[in-house]
């Protein structure tokens, strides 16, 4: 064999070599961030957010950041970075900005991580071909299989009714925590009108509950089918998108 056809080979496939990613996902707390934890204080990682609520500055109550304590130090990129001021984070903004810190991550040479619920934007970031304007989740349009990085997909699922139990405590937690007064104070400043991305990010599930009681906030762990969406639900509702978009493992 010639060596240098060999060489020059051998740096052509180098050069396109795909850049290997951990996309941890699952519904509302499955778990995803303890895992991601776990993985990133074990493994030389950082991790990229991907909830599209987390995304912007603000709310972190509400939104449920992981705090810098509970970090235990691992490199966190997306999260909370976004100003509200500035509009609404579209999928194909969050393409760009992630993949940009996949590759700082990679240069410094790291394994990146991605953790979040939001299927859309996990999707935008690994997509060899993303079309903003396609629906993926809706069931009727064929999704690709290439994607744009080496990819290991972990779905972090856990049974319904046990996640139901785990999210009604933790509502429990965050009123405990402040997140009424968190969310009254929001929905009153002159700001929040202008917030669009991030009013539209936390509007399905906590819309018009800075004016609320704790009981109509704890009432969204009832299942109640009024015009708030539950936690039990959007959990429900998220595990049927990785379904419907094929992007990560298919479920046994």
């Amino acid at each position: 064999m010639d060596t240098d056809s060999s060489t020059t080979t051998s740096t052509a496939v180098y050069r396109h070599k795909k850049d290997k990613i951990l996309v941890i996902m699952g519904a509302t707390g499955c778990g995803k961030t303890r895992v991601s934890i776990d993985l990133a204080t074990r493994l030389q990682s950082e991790i990229i957010n991907s909830d599209k609520m987390q995304v912007y500055e603000g709310l972190d109550i509400t939104t449920n950041k992981i705090t810098i304590q509970d970090r235990l130090g691992v490199p966190h990129h997306l999260l909370g970075e976004f100003d509200p001021d500035d509009g609404e984070l579209t999928p194909s903004e969050y393409r760009l900005a992630g993949g940009l810190a996949i590759s700082g991550i990679v240069s410094r040479q790291h394994l990146p991580i991605v953790v979040g619920g939001s299927n859309s934007l996990i999707h935008a970031l690994v997509a060899d071909r993303f079309n903003p304007e396609l629906n993926v989740f809706d069931g009727s349009n064929p999704v690709s299989t290439q994607l744009r990085y080496n990819c290991c997909f972990l779905w972090v699922d856990v049974s319904l009714p046990v996640l139901c139990d785990y999210l009604c405590k933790r509502v429990d937690e965050m009123l405990d925590s402040g997140m009424l007064d968190e969310l009254s104070e929001y929905y009153g400043s002159v700001d929040a009108a202008n917030q669009i991305g991030l009013r539209k990010a936390i509007g399905r599930y906590w819309c018009g509950m800075g004016s609320g009681t704790e009981g109509s906030i704890r009432g969204l762990c009832e299942g109640d089918k009024g015009e708030h969406v539950s936690a039990c639900e959007k959990a429900d509702w998220q595990d049927l998108e990785i379904k419907r978009g094929r992007v990560g493992p298919k479920k046994s």
